[in-house]
């Protein structure tokens, strides 16, 4: 498989679980962290620009099922940051609406 094509399988698979009825269940979970005091103290433009990459590279990481250590599909620190920000902004918006 070559890079793009790697990249392309990932993005996919992120669209597809940000479709899934797990994603919900998944985002109620970061609501009281992205929430919580010390994240309130601060503006929303910090907030945002650190903490929602952070919820998107943490689900990457434990519920979207990519990063597996026996994994066949390997992706470049640029297409992690693009998928961690797309799913953020995905939070984001659910976080709104939750609002």
């Amino acid at each position: 498989m070559n890079g793009e094509t790697n990249r392309d399988a990932w993005r996919d698979s992120v669209e597809t679980w940000l479709k899934g009825d797990e994603r919900n269940d998944v985002f109620d979970g970061y609501l009281d962290w992205y929430r919580a005091p010390v994240m309130a103290d601060t503006d929303d433009w910090t907030r945002d620009f650190f903490v929602l990459p952070a919820v998107g590279s943490d689900v990457l990481h434990k519920h979207a099922g990519f990063v597996d250590g026996d994994s066949a599909v390997s992706v470049d620190d640029t297409t992690w940051r693009e998928l961690s920000t797309l799913i953020g902004e995905a939070f984001a918006t659910y976080a709104a609406a939750k609002h």
